[in-house]
């Protein structure tokens, strides 16, 4: 099962899982969209059995017997992979901005939908996955939260999250002696728009998954999935702090401004 596979990152998950001969559940909250992208995975892959899973983490995840209903529709089906992909930058679709300019709705959505629905998801899914194991549970990270990201600080803190919880996660399966792997993948750049394009840092969505899914039994908790994000992020850390906020807010500003230029077209 791969969250938020409608496109970016999360349907290159699902590429890559069809060609290395799964069957997967695609969730989304867009069933246009996710029909859309059934349809184009099982042309490529006409062997392969895919379900789409319509669940809103934006508006439903209050309705707790709704995602109960949701995760219960997939008992019928031997579930062995979780890949947690999405996030959400609020209903304004801005990601970039101050904190004091982001309004009180998008920060709730940003830390539901990024901390609480991965969470509530992976805990009703547990069980079978516990029941088929050995099996995975894949937490998609990012490098924001590795150093003082401005514009992003909401977002940023909860890739912490993510990456704590995973760690947290993996040392409880080892404590229950399940054979669940639980691995947080961290992120850089990724050419997840058709104005971000691919370069040797900025992976497609389908290298970004076929990087994490290589790293999987490596025995790290937290890892990249994407070499040349390690070597990026790792020469940068290794700079003074001084440094490191100086090139991490020129990043930010540059992304705000082409953010606030696309709005503005619109």
């Amino acid at each position: 099962m791969v969250t938020g596979s409608s496109d970016g990152i999360g349907k290159g998950f699902a590429e890559e899982l069809c060609h290395r001969g799964f069957n997967v559940v695609l969730h989304g909250r867009n069933e246009r969209k996710l029909n859309a992208v059934r349809d184009a995975l099982l042309k490529r892959w006409p062997q392969r059995e895919v379900r789409v899973i319509v669940f809103d983490a934006i508006n439903d995840l209050s309705d707790s017997a709704r995602l109960e209903a949701t995760v219960a529709s997939l008992r019928d089906i031997e579930v062995r992979i979780l890949v947690n992909n999405i996030a959400s930058a609020g209903t304004s679709g801005r990601l970039w901005r101050p904190l004091a300019d982001t309004p009180g709705s998008d920060v709730a959505q940003m830390i539901d939908v990024s901390t609480r629905f991965p969470t509530d998801l992976t805990r009703l899914l547990l069980p079978q996955l516990v029941k088929s194991q050995p099996a995975l549970i894949m937490n998609i990270g990012s490098g924001a939260s590795e150093a003082g990201t401005p514009y992003v600080s909401v977002l940023s803190a909860t890739k912490a999250f993510t990456k704590q919880w995973s760690r947290s996660l993996k040392a409880e399966m080892a404590a229950e002696r399940h054979d669940v792997e639980v691995i947080c993948i961290m992120v850089g750049m990724v050419a997840t728009t058709p104005d971000r394009k691919t370069t040797f840092l900025v992976p497609s969505p389908r290298q970004m998954a076929k990087g994490s899914l290589d790293v999987v039994g490596c025995g790290r908790c937290v890892t990249w999935g994407y070499w040349p994000h390690a070597l990026q992020f790792g020469t940068i850390f290794a700079m003074p702090e001084w440094l490191v906020t100086k090139l991490i807010t020129g990043i930010a500003k540059k992304e705000k401004a082409a953010e606030e230029a696309k709005m503005k077209q619109r």
